[in-house]
């Protein structure tokens, strides 16, 4: 019984070591964050992630933002930024724009977003379950990233795109042609100015 008990300890451990460590990061911190492909070896590694009409893609060329001339548009660089809070494990895109605009997931687990002054989501969709990690991978670099109900994303190929890819949660609806792919959670610096006045959505309900 003894043997036993002790093989079993040892076969846990083993198990335990061998998968990358995750711890969540504080509480109530919230972070900027500019949101990249981790998927070393690969092309798309290092890609940033582009907020366009609603979606998230890899290998588009920019976001789709709007700016009225009341607001300081020289000044935006445009690039998309995502505030995650682990406090209410929400996210929030960082416009220029009073209270930002709303992350979540759709129902058919796309990863998108709100337009300004929007706070009711399509149905079935969910704004909560963001979590900022710290990834300690066996054998490389430790590095934050983003997760969605403790499940990892996939990049699925745009049909009629060559080469661009729309980002989804891994925990729903995942599809063969879908890359996996981990979102690397670079921040600059500790620079929260906000990146755009509005990324355009035509998600609004």
């Amino acid at each position: 019984m003894l043997f036993k008990a002790a093989t079993a300890l040892v076969t846990l451990l083993a198990i335990t070591s061998a998968a990358p460590s995750i711890i969540e990061s504080r509480q109530f911190d919230e972070y900027y964050v500019i949101p990249t492909v981790k998927l070393p070896g690969s092309p798309l590694d290092g890609k940033s992630i582009v907020a366009q009409n609603g979606n998230f893609f890899i290998n588009r060329e920019k976001a789709t933002t709007t700016c009225v001339v009341t607001a300081p548009c020289d000044t935006l660089s445009n690039r998309t930024m995502i505030i995650f809070s682990n406090a209410n494990y929400t996210a929030k895109l960082n416009s220029y724009v009073p209270g930002g605009q709303i992350v979540y997931i759709s129902s058919t687990g796309q990863f998108q977003y709100l337009p300004t002054h929007s706070t009711k989501l399509p149905e079935g969709a969910i704004a909560q379950s963001f979590i900022r990690t710290e990834f300690f991978p066996t054998g490389s670099s430790a590095y934050a990233g983003i997760i969605w109900k403790g499940r990892n994303w996939v990049a699925c190929p745009v049909a009629g795109k060559t080469g661009v890819f729309q980002i989804q949660t891994a925990a729903i609806g995942h599809r063969s042609e879908c890359v996996d792919i981990h979102v690397e959670a670079l921040e600059l610096g500790g620079d929260k100015t906000p990146q755009a006045y509005e990324y355009i959505s035509p998600y609004g309900v």
